[in-house]
């Protein structure tokens, strides 16, 4: 349902914008427990984690996606990027 993606997605990004981060983090476990294989939901709380500096934590959830689907490229993209930082 891309409604309650888009919908939890917007609550969550509006909880990181007020500094309510926890909150945010908290908002995309509970959704994915309940939707465990919606990408959008692993990518966004990857990103939160990556914007934290939780690189672990953002690529447990981006190899997550690839798990179940392993031509996710914006999976493998954000991979990338990161690994590409921690080799710099």
């Amino acid at each position: 349902d891309p409604h309650f993606t888009e919908g939890i997605s917007n609550l969550a990004g509006c909880l990181y914008l007020q500094g309510r981060k926890g909150e945010a983090v908290a908002v995309y476990q509970r959704a994915i427990e309940r939707r465990p294989r919606v990408n959008a939901l692993h990518l966004n709380l990857g990103d939160l984690y990556a914007q934290e500096g939780l690189e672990a934590e953002a690529i447990a959830q981006w190899q997550r996606i690839l798990r179940y689907d392993s031509s996710n490229e914006e999976a493998k993209r954000r991979l990338a990027q990161i690994w590409e930082k921690q080799v710099e």
